[in-house]
C-alpha cells in the first residue's frame, strides 16, 4: 500500500470525524475496520495518524498519543489477536447485571435464621451484610475484630477479606 492509497483509505474516517456532531470515539469505532486492515498491513500508528490528519483541517488534527487512546478504547489490542477486532464484532463488554448476581449469591446457601440474628448484632442490623458475611464464612469474632464504624466500612472491609480468601 502506498501513501496515496493510505490516504485514500483513511479519508472517510477524517471526513466523518471533522463532519461529526458526534464524538470521534464513537466516529472512530465505528470506522475502525480500515484502521485494523492499515494495521495488519504493517503500517505505523504514527503513518496513519498522519494520513487521518492529511483530510483535517489545521485546528482539528489529532495528536500520535490521541490516536492510540482512540485505538485502545476502541478494543484494539486488548486480545492475544488483534484480528479480533473488527466492525462486526465489536461489542463493549458488558457487566452482569447486580441484581443477578446478588441473587446467585443469596441462593448458594441456606441462611440459619438463629445465625442470621447473631450476624445482625454485628453488622448494623444490615441484612444484606449479614449474609454476605455467613455465606463466605467469616466469624463474627472476626466482623467484631474489624470495629468498623459503620455498615459502609464494614461492607469494604468484607468485600476486601472476601476477595483476599
Amino acid at each position: 500500500m502506498n501513501k496515496d492509497e493510505l490516504y485514500e483509505k483513511l479519508k472517510p474516517l477524517a471526513e466523518a470525524m471533522q463532519n461529526s456532531l458526534g464524538s470521534k470515539q464513537h466516529v472512530f469505532t465505528e470506522n475502525i475496520q480500515a484502521v485494523i486492515d492499515c494495521k495488519e498491513r504493517g503500517i505505523s500508528n504514527q503513518m496513519i495518524t498522519d494520513a487521518i490528519n492529511h483530510h483535517l483541517k489545521p485546528d482539528e488534527k489529532i495528536k500520535l498519543q490521541y490516536f492510540k487512546n482512540l485505538l485502545h478504547r476502541a478494543g484494539y489490542g486488548r486480545d492475544e489477536k488483534k484480528s479480533n477486532v473488527t466492525k462486526e464484532t465489536y461489542s463493549r463488554p458488558s457487566l452482569k447485571n447486580v441484581s443477578e448476581r446478588d441473587h446467585e449469591s443469596e441462593s448458594e446457601k441456606p441462611v440459619n435464621q438463629l445465625d442470621l440474628a447473631e450476624y445482625m448484632k454485628v453488622c448494623f442490623h444490615n441484612e444484606r451484610l449479614a449474609k454476605r458475611a455467613i455465606q463466605g464464612g467469616v466469624a463474627i469474632e472476626t466482623i467484631e475484630s474489624w470495629r468498623s464504624p459503620n455498615a459502609q466500612r464494614l461492607s469494604s472491609i468484607l468485600t476486601n477479606y472476601l476477595l483476599e480468601k
